[in-house]
C-alpha cells in the first residue's frame, strides 16, 4: 500500500518499497512491544480474581440478613 504510487508511475520503486518495509517493520515492532508490556501489566492487576471477588460480594449473606431470616 505504501509504494503503490511509486510502482504505478515507475519513479524509484525500489527505494519506495524499502522505505515501506522499514515503516511497516517499525509499526510491527511497536505493536509487539506494546503487547509485551501492556498484557503482563493487565495480568498483574488480576482482573479474573477481581471479578470473582465482586461477584462473591454480591452473593454474600451478611449476619444481619441471617438474623432477619432472609
Amino acid at each position: 500500500m505504501f509504494s503503490m504510487q511509486a510502482l504505478t508511475t515507475n519513479t524509484n520503486p525500489t527505494t519506495s518499497v524499502a522505505n515501506g518495509a522499514v515503516y511497516m517493520s517499525v509499526l510491527a515492532l511497536s505493536l509487539v512491544l506494546n503487547v509485551a508490556i501492556i498484557f503482563p501489566a493487565c495480568l498483574v492487576l488480576q482482573p479474573f480474581r477481581l471479578w470473582r471477588v465482586i461477584r462473591a460480594e454480591k452473593h454474600a449473606v451478611t449476619p444481619r440478613q441471617r438474623f432477619r431470616g432472609i
